[in-house]
């Protein structure tokens, strides 16, 4: 399961980056890997339904804040 979190554009609608999450984080870098290579079907399919002039090419990125944020917690939680 993904979660998208925050998707930035380019200025000229070229380009956008967007960052997602999963639930198991040890599939992030295979959901990355999965989401890059169907950037051109999501293009399309993103493109039939905003009715640009330019769809923006997508390139994803694998956010694992909160799984960071989880463990510093927890070692803080463990040293105090």
């Amino acid at each position: 399961m993904v979660t998208i979190l925050d998707v930035s554009v380019s200025k000229d609608l070229s380009f956008a980056k967007v960052w997602f999450d999963v639930l198991e984080a040890e599939k992030g870098a295979v959901a990355a890997e999965t989401l890059n290579r169907a950037s051109g079907f999501l293009r399309r399919e993103l493109g039939r339904e905003l009715k640009l002039r330019i769809t923006p090419g997508l390139k994803f990125f694998y956010d694992d804040t909160q799984l960071r944020g989880n463990t510093l917690s927890a070692l803080i939680d463990k040293v105090v």
